[in-house]
């Protein structure tokens, strides 16, 4: 395999200060890092930092080039484009692993959602795992997290203001951000997750330490064709019901407007929801520290909770 590949180690830093990645995730060895990219038909190049682990793809070939000096980086560039592979099990690589157990080391498997890898005996909890949510698509990353029964896939999170949230449409249908920190899985891997039956469970946390839960019976997002419509219903938890007012509501960003307002909620409130007229929450809105969280309009909003008031973390999460 590895004669479909330019390997390039210790190449330029400007690899990553110069080009911007679609996806970034971490800690994995070089063949793992090679078989994200092999996943993806969009990933056409990859750079590894030996010092972490953390891999970068890339949806264009980058002109790397040898240092001459240490850097720790590793380029990685596919020699021609590769379409995503359905099978469970993705080709190894080792033309240019440096571990002797490179031959023998298993391939990351590809599950149709954390609840497929908690079937096949995953428990490794808040781990990234490569889902397949559509045959017909690239396979995406996720992060898992596991408890007794079932696994749960986290569809969005927020934590510290490191991602920018006010996004068109194409950045939400698709997904964003970086699975060990803040990101948005996209709409259509959500609308492929919740085809069959899924509850939905929202974790919040404000800028004090206090945790609070929302939690829905069920959950599902529609096809493109509808806007992404949200079906939502069965609330039960402590931190009120302020998803069930966006009901029925097509998704809006700020160059896509489905709201029921005779405005733009989703530049008004400078992030992509599933806004009516406009919101009684707004989990994509805009980070604020705990300074300005009490001032917010525009935040990280569920008003049954605090109002107004902008969160810390966050995070949505499907399963069975």
């Amino acid at each position: 395999m590895d004669e479909l590949y330019d390997i390039i180690r210790d190449v330029s830093q400007d690899l990553l200060t110069n080009h911007n990645s679609f996806e970034a995730a971490g800690s994995f060895s070089l063949s793992y890092c090679v078989n994200l990219c092999t996943a993806s038909s969009i990933c056409l190049s990859a750079v590894r930092i030996s010092a972490s682990g953390e891999c970068h793809l890339f949806s264009s070939t980058l002109h790397a080039h040898a240092t001459g000096t240490e850097t720790g980086l590793t380029y990685i560039g596919k020699r021609k484009p590769g379409a995503a592979q359905s099978a469970t099990e993705m080709k190894g690589f080792c033309g240019t692993e440096e571990s002797s157990t490179c031959n023998t080391a298993p391939s990351p498997r590809v599950y149709q959602g954390c609840q497929d890898a908690f079937d096949n005996g995953e428990r490794n909890s808040e781990a990234v795992y490569t889902l397949h949510t559509d045959p017909e698509s690239a396979p995406v990353l996720a992060v898992c997290q596991f408890d007794d029964q079932s696994g749960w896939t986290v569809i969005q999170r927020r934590l510290d203001g490191t991602i920018d949230f006010n996004r068109g449409w194409d950045d939400y249908a698709h997904g964003f951000g970086n699975t060990n920190g803040e990101h948005w899985i996209g709409l259509e891997n959500i609308h492929h997750l919740t085809k069959k039956d899924q509850k939905l469970s929202i974790f919040l946390e404000d800028h004090e330490g206090q945790s609070r839960t929302a939690n829905y019976s069920f959950f599902q997002v529609e096809n493109r064709e509808s806007n992404y419509q949200l079906l939502v219903s069965g609330y039960n938890g402590d931190a009120g019901d302020s998803l069930s007012y966006h009901h029925k509501m097509g998704f809006s960003t700020l160059d896509y407007d489905n709201d029921g307002s005779s405005g733009s909620c989703g530049s008004t409130y400078r992030a992509g929801w599933w806004y009516d007229n406009c919101l009684k929450a707004n989990l994509n809105g805009v980070w604020h520290n705990a300074e300005n969280a009490q001032q917010s309009q525009s935040g990280v909003a569920w008003l049954d909770w605090k109002h107004p008031y902008s969160f810390k973390t966050v995070y949505m999460r499907v399963g069975n």
